[in-house]
């Protein structure tokens, strides 16, 4: 990430809050800066390579409602990024009319109606 430098505040939950795009390719996610460096594993990341004029990139779209634990990597802003397997997201209630919870009810992968 260039020009933002992140700093590891303990073991806390993390999400990015909006999608964010990120390379299977290392060399490539650390082209496009080094300020902080995150590896990242995803449960509910999408490959979408075959849809971008770059296909070299090997991008993949990280849904903004994935929620991560944060681990060090080696060096001082390089971090590990482990989803949890869960998702938190209040656009539904807010689409709906209902108040936003403080709480996040995240949810798994699973579908809940099989």
């Amino acid at each position: 990430i260039a020009h933002t430098r992140y700093q590891l505040q303990g073991a806390s939950p993390f999400r990015f809050g909006s999608f964010a795009s990120s390379s299977f390719r290392r060399e490539q996610a650390e082209s496009f800066g080094q300020d902080t460096f995150l590896s990242i594993r995803s449960c509910f990341g999408v490959p979408i390579h075959a849809f971008s004029l770059y296909t070299e990139e090997e991008e993949v779209l990280i849904p903004g409602h994935e929620i991560f634990w944060v681990f060090p990597d080696e060096g001082s802003h390089r971090f590990v990024l482990r989803s949890t397997n869960r998702t938190c997201s209040h656009f539904n209630c807010a689409f709906l009319g209902y108040e936003k919870s403080p709480e996040c009810r995240g949810s798994t992968g699973r579908n809940p109606h099989r």
